[in-house]
Order: structure tokens, then sequence, then C-alpha cells
């Protein structure tokens, strides 16, 4: 199950990206542990940063020292200053509420330990969750003081089954109005007990992004910050404290900043400095990379036409999307294409590289996918069209068929997550289904949300 993924279909990065994020902060100075002053400006903050000596965890570097299909494990912090527990106690008593949610994220990162989105049928706001049992229940994880309110985005992005960050934005009451959006992220490296609030932040006319992390420190955000002409704008934020503050990086009005053509919808990192940025254009595909953390980016000048396609109509198109790339530590990594010619014929493409991005193999996927792929190492993964599941063993040259999906009325899948060669979930609009086998068999869950007694 590899971190960060978006479906393969397009999913407006409000979010992955890759889905809304939403939530409230009662008040923006609360939210701050210490801290009742103004909020930072726009302008980006001094490149050395200097983590708060409130907290300062031992963490392993998850990428580095950690086996592709293998999570780590993070000890539990003792309560430093500046952490404040989560709205709910995670106890094993908790988990024995009757009340049903729908999920509309998941990441899993064990056969039993995972995290999420959720709602209530009484609500129209989404809590953030964790579940010890496979999914069955979910326990409110939520930070405190995040209120469950339409106007704020809230969302979770998980690295271990401990570690783990809630991004909330809060967005004015007038959207089209002049003040900003304000941003504050929470981190845990305890499963949800204690929550370490960030500095808050604010973007002028933003729509929120999912951030993305490669280990307890680095992470990024790419917020949308307009449009015109067809070209997108976009700021790029960077944390090297887990979190804790932000600087901004670069954006689409620097030299060799943020690209602004075309739609960004997707952001991914092979280590500190290496990253890529893809999007969705008509024409010439969209495709950048960065070798100083993202102060700088520069286009990919090309990619392998695969077998079948000619270079004309590879490259003079209706669309082409590309989606974030998904690296593992060894340097493995694969990028999920989609193009439609201008004879109206559609190709959904899989790419893998062996050497962090600097050279590419191109291959067919077998169906047009709906959410993938989904890989637990360089060489076995998932692919499903919502209606069958296929699987490669050998990255992708070659994909078999496992079978076929549980029915639907209605097919719509929003996630197909495996952690394991045996142990996987799909979740659609209305159900999570899990497999214990591969994904040979699946059975429907009912998640409930878990109360303390």
């Amino acid at each position: 199950m590899a971190r960060q993924q978006r479906g393969f279909k397009v999913r407006k990065l409000a979010c992955t990206g890759v889905l809304i994020v939403s939530g409230l902060v009662s008040s923006c100075g609360a939210a701050t542990a210490g801290d009742s002053g103004p909020l930072p400006a726009r302008s980006a903050v001094p490149p050395t940063l200097q983590l708060p000596p409130l907290w300062t965890p031992t963490l392993p570097q998850v990428h580095a020292t950690t086996a592709p299909n293998e999570r780590p494990s993070i000890p539990a912090s003792p309560t430093p200053q500046g952490l404040i527990p989560a709205t709910a106690p995670r106890t094993e008593e908790s988990f024995s509420s009757p009340q049903a949610i729908t999920l509309d994220t998941i990441q899993m990162q064990s056969a039993t330990e995972g995290w999420g989105r959720g709602t209530l049928l009484s609500e129209n706001a989404p809590r953030v969750l964790r579940t010890v049992d496979g999914g069955a229940t979910w326990a409110d994880v939520m930070p405190p003081g995040v209120a469950l309110e339409p106007r704020v985005d809230r969302e979770v992005v998980s690295l271990t089954p401990d570690v783990a960050w809630v991004f909330v934005a809060v967005y004015p009451q007038d959207r089209n109005g002049p003040d900003p959006l304000v941003v504050t992220v929470y981190q845990t490296v305890d499963g949800g007990r204690q929550w370490r609030p960030g500095t808050p932040f604010e973007i002028e006319h933003g729509i929120a992004d999912l951030p993305m992390f490669i280990d307890p420190f680095h992470g990024w955000i790419l917020p949308w910050t307009g449009e015109e002409g067809g070209r997108e704008h976009r700021e790029l934020w960077r944390t090297i404290d887990g979190g804790i503050t932000w600087e901004l990086l670069s954006t689409t009005e620097d030299d060799d900043g943020v690209p602004l053509g075309c739609s960004k919808n997707g952001l991914a990192f092979a280590d500190e400095r290496v990253g890529w940025m893809t999007g969705v254009c008509p024409g010439p595909f969209f495709l950048y990379t960065t070798a100083d953390g993202g102060a700088t980016w520069f286009p990919r000048q090309s990619l392998p036409v695969p077998e079948g396609l000619t270079e004309d109509a590879f490259n003079h198109n209706i669309e082409i999307a590309s989606f974030n790339p998904v690296f593992f530590p060894d340097g493995a990594g694969y990028l999920a294409v989609e193009l439609e010619t201008v004879d109206g014929r559609y190709y959904h493409l899989f790419y893998a590289t062996q050497d962090g991005g600097i050279t590419w193999a191109p291959h067919l996927l077998p169906v047009r996918a709906s959410v993938g792929p989904d890989f637990i190492t360089p060489e076995q993964g998932w692919v499903s069209d919502g209606r069958q599941l296929f699987e490669t063993i050998n990255g992708g040259t070659d994909w078999d068929l496992v079978g076929a999906l549980p029915a639907r009325s209605d097919v719509y899948l929003i996630h197909i997550d495996f952690v394991d060669s045996q142990h996987g979930w799909l979740l659609d609009r209305n159900t999570l289904s899990s497999t214990e086998d591969g994904g040979h068999t699946w059975r429907d869950l009912t998640p409930r949300l878990a109360t303390t007694r």
C-alpha cells in the first residue's frame, strides 16, 4: 500500500487532492499552544527553521530504514509540554458504539490498524478516525478545538499506525472576500492519543490541498490560489519539523517556480530534494521535477512512447493526465498516465522506474482504471475498473485477473488499499469491503463509530 496516492481518475485535489480536506478551529489563536498573537503573514518564513523547544521526538527515518512492505514501529512518546489529548482517549473499551458512519477516505497501515475520515448520518461534517480491528469500528481521534462545521476542511494523512497529521483549513465566511484561508497542521506520534498543533499560517484566496510527507519531519502542501485563461496558480509550502512551522518555498509567480500551465493534480517526493509534480493538459505531457526540495521546477523533457501508440498521438492529444508518482525506499516507483487521443481513444498507461525517476519503462494497464494502481512493493500491485480486480507480481509488465469485485448497483470506487499480499480494502461511496485472500473473496463491513464507555 503506497502512501499519498490519489485515485487514477481526476478528483480535484480539493483535494489528494486526492479529496476535499475539511474542519474548524474554535478560534485560530487557540490552535497554537501558548501563542495568542497575530497569525504569520503569507510571506515565507526564514529558510532556517528551528523546532520549538516544546517537543523534540527522536524518530527513525522511515523511508531509509524500513523495507518497502513493512511499517516501522515508533514507540509512544511521553506527554511533553505542548501536546493536547485527542477528543476521546483511545482505549480498547472505546470500540463498542452502535453509531453507523459513512467513510470517505481510508489509509490502512496494517491488517488491523488504519486511519480514515467519516461522517455520522446525523452530521454534515467528517471526523478524523482510527481503527484497530480492520475497519469494523472506528474511534474519533480528532484534535480538540476542531469544530464540525462546513466552512472548515479537515483531513488525515498517515505514515505509520502511530504517526499521522490532521490538516485543518478554516475558510473565511465570504470565500470571495479579502480574508485569507487559515491552515493549521496537527501531528501525532502515538496513534492519536495526543496531538501537537503547528503554527497557523495564511494563504490568500486559497483552496486547501492535502499535504504529503516522506518521513516524520519533511512534508509539502500545494494549495490552489487562482486560475486565469486555463492557467492555474499554486503555492508550494514546506515543513522540515513535522508540520510545526511552514515555509513558502515557491509560487507560480517565481522564475523557475511552480509551473503556471495546466491543472496540477499531484505532488510526490522521492526524498528531501527530488520531487515530481503532475497535471492534466491538452497537448504536451505535464511532468515537472525538482532537485532542490521544491524551490525550482523544470519540465521533464519526454517519456517513452508505449507500444501501440505513435509519438504524434502521444504528444498531440485531446487531453493527457499524469498522476503523482509513488516511490519506494530503494528508488523504485511508478507513475500512472491517462491519455485521450484526437480520434477519441483512451489509453491507461503505467510507467515504472528503478532509479528514482531518471528512466521510465511504459506499460499498458489492463483496464480503464477507476482507482489505483496500488502497490505494496515495486513488483506487486493491484488495479481496478470498479468491477474487476487485476494483479501484477512483476512490476506492471503483466497483469492477471484476480476476479470480480462485490456487485454494486452504483459502482463508484473511491479507494483500493492493500497492506500485504492478502489483506486489502475497497471503499466506494456507500460501502467498505475487506479481503483476507488477496482479493479473491470480499466481505462487506458496517463501519461504526466507537465511543468511550
